[in-house]
């Protein structure tokens, strides 16, 4: 989904937990993240095209 997290736009994972809901990336190596003031979904994504 695409998101806008504190005034910056980021495309992430729905999830929730104990503690609410929250953003997880589709890279490990990055942190999940959670909203501090506003969280606004933007829009969903359902598709990449790649050309090689």
């Amino acid at each position: 989904m695409v998101a806008l997290v504190d005034g910056e736009l980021t495309l992430k994972y729905l999830a929730k937990d104990k503690q609410g809901y929250y953003l997880r990336p589709a890279n490990a190596a990055y942190a999940p993240l959670r909203a501090h003031g506003a969280l606004e979904i933007s829009g969903v994504m359902v598709g990449l095209v790649r050309r090689l």
